[in-house]
């Protein structure tokens, strides 16, 4: 009896575990989808840089890039970058029965382009879409993300041709234009190119987990380390080969049907039932 009794366990208890086994993880890597430079040249900052422009020093071909930095004279010159990615990619869409779990998401840029002092450049969530530039260093269109307008204003927005501002300039508005936890950072020489994989917190990962099948939208803007000095930090844009890149590793993990729970169950009284008796 008490032979059937532990194989009885044995075997419920092996189709539960079984059953509850994750699939092998998997990794997919995203290009956004949109960026663009927020520039606060020209009067306030109407001017339109989407993320495609001519390198200064006249590189042939174009270099086409984001940019996170303050330089000038006195710092007066600011640039955040803007990005969005499409996470609602087929990989992410679980077989039925199975439900998704993010293990980490890891940003990459590929820095071409530096200069003064050390720096670290900082990413938060953007609380808003974007519309990106069709132009590179110009005055924004009807609807294009600036540094003074999330969407600028004229007749040819039909969303909103009133335009609608940035809560502060350059979406520096805390809660309101960009979010207050701090998602990703990368801090380095200034004398460094080519890849540079950037630090994430456990709220970016929580952030991809909670919009996996929507947009994810980012801010960043990158100050020097000691706070007066001047700091850029520029990379390839998605207009180019090198790719700003979201690495994300994700694996499936079964939904516990009632029937693995009874598997579990039985298994569970059985061991119970196998203990007692050899106890007699």
């Amino acid at each position: 009896m008490r032979s059937a009794i532990l194989f009885v366990t044995v075997v419920a208890l092996a189709a539960f575990f079984a059953a509850a086994l994750p699939a092998q993880a998997d990794t997919v890597t995203l290009n956004p989808s949109g960026d663009n430079v927020l520039y606060n040249a020209n009067g306030g900052g109407v001017n339109n840089n989407f993320g495609q422009a001519e390198y200064p020093l006249n590189l042939t071909p174009r270099a086409y890039y984001v940019q996170f930095g303050t330089y000038g004279s006195g710092l007066v010159n600011v640039t955040n970058s803007i990005l969005s990615f499409n996470l609602n990619d087929p990989a992410f869409q679980p077989d039925p029965g199975y439900a998704l779990t993010i293990d980490s998401a890891t940003l990459k840029f590929n820095q071409f382009y530096f200069s003064y002092s050390p720096g670290t450049v900082r990413i938060y969530q953007l609380l808003h879409d974007f519309v990106e530039g069709t132009g590179s260093n110009v005055q924004a269109l009807p609807g294009e993300s600036c540094w003074n307008w999330l969407a600028y204003p004229g007749p040819g927005d039909p969303a909103d041709p009133a335009g609608i501002a940035w809560n502060t300039p350059g979406g520096y508005g805390v809660g309101t234009d960009h979010g207050s936890t701090l998602l990703a950072s990368y801090s380095g020489p200034s004398a460094s190119s080519g890849w540079k994989t950037f630090t994430s917190t456990a709220d970016f990962k929580a952030l991809v987990q909670d919009t996996v099948g929507s947009t994810l939208n980012l801010w960043g803007n990158g100050t020097a380390d000691d706070g007066t000095s001047q700091f850029i930090f520029k990379s390839y844009s998605k207009e180019s080969n090198y790719k700003p890149q979201l690495i994300i590793e994700y694996h499936f993990e079964v939904i516990p049907e009632p029937g693995a729970l009874a598997l579990l169950a039985t298994g569970l009284i059985g061991l119970l039932c196998y203990a007692w008796r050899k106890r007699k």
